[in-house]
């Protein structure tokens, strides 16, 4: 007995869909907004911790593909310092926030918040700024959100928060600070008006993992670098950074420090230290 015309056609439909495949999921959906060629969405909430006042921030992303390759938003690996590609925030907002209840408290960027289907995960940093879009710690400290994992296809929001300083605000932040020596004095040729040019990098990243409860620490660069009253080291502090975490009593860093002590080569140095909120460590540092 022949076959209508029409079963014969879903036959071949249904052949040919086994031949090649069905399109996934993540090939058919997209977030709302957001086009083919950038199918996923990256944003979410971004305020300050504990006072949900609204900010003025810049929030650094670093994204990467399924080999952990760096890309761009367009899912191109690049290969450039800087950040795969940054949102502003609040950029009229004084550096201490706003407490408006009308005020932003997101980061969803209207232009770059949709990203290539490449993109599986994301680094964050996060900076308070001021009206001239300098880093300002008046009330909060940097933070950041590492390997996030992103679905593809999806609105993905990201819960981000700086934490505001215990110094200005009661807040959770700690610090951690101590003195720089090579072969137990001062560096040699250090300058106190271009520190930089001997120590070249204060960096503090935390243990943590973005995916997890609150809030992440983050400093890019020592709030104190001088000579010591004693003239035979270098004095250092890194301020403002977030204590306890998910009803921990404190916060796991790592501290990296780049010196140029002998005058001609950099070595660095790695030192844990656990931030607990309103209080100090003293980590020295010997070349």
């Amino acid at each position: 007995m022949r076959r209508p015309a029409r079963v014969l056609l879903a036959v071949a439909i249904t052949a040919l869909v086994a031949a090649v495949g069905a399109p996934t999921a993540a090939a058919r959906a997209a977030a709302a907004g957001c086009d083919s060629a950038h199918p996923t969405h990256i944003g979410g909430p971004l305020y300050g911790y504990p006072d949900n006042r609204a900010l003025n921030a810049i929030v650094g992303v670093d994204a990467k593909n399924a080999a952990g390759e760096k890309v761009n938003r367009d899912g191109n690996v690049i290969t450039s310092s800087g950040y795969s590609w940054t949102v502003r925030v609040n950029s009229s907002l004084p550096p201490d926030g706003s407490t408006d209840p009308g005020a932003r408290r997101d980061w969803n960027d209207p232009v770059n918040g949709c990203v290539s289907s490449r993109v599986t995960q994301v680094f964050l940093e996060i900076y308070p700024k001021n009206s001239a879009g300098v880093t300002d710690f008046v009330r909060y400290g940097e933070a950041s959100h590492y390997y996030q994992p992103i679905t593809v296809g999806a609105d993905n929001q990201i819960l981000l928060r700086l934490p505001a300083t215990w110094e200005a605000a009661g807040g959770n932040t700690g610090w951690v600070n101590g003195y720089i020596t090579y072969r137990g004095g001062l560096p040699v040729g250090f300058d106190p008006n271009n520190p930089s040019a001997t120590v070249s990098r204060v960096r503090a990243f935390t243990h943590g993992r973005g995916p997890e409860c609150g809030v992440e620490g983050f400093s890019a660069s020592a709030t104190a670098l001088a000579k010591s009253q004693s003239m035979a080291a270098i004095y250092y502090k890194i301020s403002y950074l977030a204590g306890g975490r998910c009803g921990t009593a404190s916060q796991r860093y790592t501290i990296y420090v780049d010196c140029r002590c002998d005058g001609v080569h950099t070595a660095t140095l790695a030192r844990e230290v656990d931030i607990v909120t309103g209080t100090g460590k003293r980590v020295d540092l010997p070349f």
